[in-house]
């Protein structure tokens, strides 16, 4: 009797993945942004647009 209070377990479980997910995806995101910024400014040559000078 007591388990209707408050959210049911899966509503609550279901949430709480769709957060993790948001925020997992936001830290992929941030990563691979900061990755390919780091690939472009290895890989290119300042002034240079991706041909070796």
């Amino acid at each position: 009797m007591g388990k209707e209070s408050g959210h049911p377990p899966a509503l609550q479980q279901r949430h709480r993945a769709v957060l993790a997910g948001t925020a997992l995806r936001a830290v992929l995101i941030n990563h691979y942004q900061e990755r390919r910024g780091l690939w472009k400014r290895l890989y290119e040559p300042p002034g240079g647009h991706g041909q070796p000078a």
